[in-house]
């Protein structure tokens, strides 16, 4: 099949591209004029994906009659050429689409459709862009893909015999659900219902040999960058801005978040359309991110400037820090996407240091104090504590306090500032004021004291990972 040469219809345009699947929030599709390597090299470019030294993938969905008709040809060939069959290698299956181990169906008879198509398109479409295709380099190196979607309409259901009762292999359907579905696109699904069906069966549904179609098939595309990561350690200065934005009854918590100030200044830098943004940990909105910062890495999908220098990102961090919104970021970087294994290994494996100012039931004395800078590798139970119950399952979670150093607060002789080092996952405001009961020990039964101490102030001062 071709692609077209003129334009679709308004109409008939807005129904093949409605057609097509669409990825949340991912790149649209866009109808083709034809589906030559100068017009597809065009889009690549129009996609602002040019020049960037990428490896390309193309990534090909073709309607499912062509697997229908591919498998009417071999039977045709079969009938045809009877003797032929022998002398075809058996080892040859066309699994995209034709009749593979049919055990009716010359293998290795037909070319498959699609691998046919990526031969005659992939070669010159490289060459016009000046990069190298996929299947000549790692999977890894793959950093352009490029959608190309056959659609044509005639022959929509061609192939939804194979879905209907009796036809080809069977499987379950749920209740009230109809599997046939116009449109279809070629799949292994559907080469497992052919290979399965019977010769009479098949005979009986489709066309051998398949008529020509007097309509042109239709080609959208869509282009798009696999994801750029760029990673660092953030800290967050003030105590009204969230790690995300956040929002409770449709009311917005905090003026800004880490979330949106990363995103605000790394997005137009690399000119992506959206970004995922990961960190080790999230800190309350009222808690500061002090010390070397805590590690995070944002995901930047579709990314038109995926290599900035390094000088490019330290003035982004140098910016950041300049808007005085109390976020600011160290050490950005270009990483793999094997940083985010780190990420989420350090997420559970790590240790954290923190700094709250603390308000006693009791006056603080010095042999308080000295009895709790002497405490180590203190074990805490802590059930799931209230403020979360709404999203965290309801379980007893032991944590350790590793060590404490607890000193007096200038000016309130009931107060302390206690700096302690703790497991990953501790919940520290809960260990201060124990969340009645739902925390044992509290900081004040280790001191001593009858009632409940108060948290006056709480910043994270470090987070122990090794990152970057």
């Amino acid at each position: 099949m071709q692609a077209r040469e003129r334009a679709l219809g308004p109409a008939l345009e807005a129904a093949m591209l409605a057609a097509l699947q669409e990825e949340p929030n991912g790149v649209p599709w866009q109808a083709m004029a034809s589906g030559t390597a100068g017009v597809l090299a065009d889009a690549v470019r129009a996609a602002g994906h040019a020049g960037t030294s990428a490896t390309l993938a193309l990534d090909m969905s073709l309607p499912a009659a062509t697997q229908a008709r591919q498998h009417a040809l071999a039977l045709h060939l079969r009938r045809a050429l009877p003797g032929a069959c022998s002398g075809a290698g058996t080892e040859a299956k066309s699994g995209a689409g034709g009749c593979g181990d049919a055990p009716w169906a010359p293998s290795g008879f037909v070319t498959d459709l699609k691998a046919a198509v990526r031969l005659a398109l992939g070669g010159p479409l490289a060459a016009a862009l000046g990069v190298k295709l996929a299947s000549d380099a790692p999977v890894q190196a793959v950093q352009v893909r490029m959608g190309l979607a056959f659609v044509h309409m005639p022959s929509a259901g061609e192939a939804d015999f194979l879905y209907s009762e009796g036809g080809g292999a069977r499987r379950k359907r749920k209740r009230g659900t109809d599997t046939a579905q116009p449109g279809r696109s070629a799949s292994d699904d559907v080469a497992a219902r052919l290979r399965t069906c019977p010769e009479n069966k098949f005979g009986e549904q489709a066309c051998v040999p398949p008529r020509a179609s007097a309509v042109c098939v239709s080609l959208a595309a869509r282009v798009r960058r696999e994801p750029v990561y760029v990673a660092g350690r953030y800290l967050k200065l003030q105590r009204d801005v969230s790690n995300s934005p956040f929002f409770i009854g449709g009311q917005r918590l905090g003026r800004t978040s880490v979330q949106e100030e990363l995103e605000r200044h790394l997005v137009p830098l690399l000119r992506a359309d959206r970004a995922k943004f990961m960190c080790a940990g999230r800190e309350d909105l009222d808690v500061r991110m002090l010390g070397d910062g805590r590690p995070f890495v944002l995901e930047l999908h579709n990314a038109r400037n995926p290599h900035p220098d390094q000088g490019a990102l330290d003035a982004t961090a140098a910016a950041l820090a300049a808007a005085d919104v109390g976020v600011s970021a160290r050490g950005l970087r270009l990483v793999g996407r094997e940083a985010l294994v780190r990420l989420k290994a350090g997420e559970s494996e790590k240790q954290k240091s923190y700094e709250v100012t603390v308000r006693m039931p009791a006056p603080v004395t010095p042999e308080m104090l000295a009895s709790l800078s002497a405490m180590r590798e203190v074990l805490l139970q802590q059930t799931t504590p209230e403020r979360v119950a709404h999203r965290r399952a309801l379980l007893v979670r032991p944590r350790m306090v590793h060590e404490m150093c607890a000193a007096p607060l200038e000016g309130d002789p009931c107060g302390l500032v206690l700096r302690l080092r703790t497991q990953a996952g501790t919940y520290i405001k809960e260990f201060v004021h124990g969340d009645g009961g739902r925390t044992t020990p509290d900081l004040a039964s280790l001191a001593g004291c009858d009632g409940a101490a108060r948290v006056l102030a709480l910043d994270v001062v470090q987070v122990h990972m090794d990152f970057l």
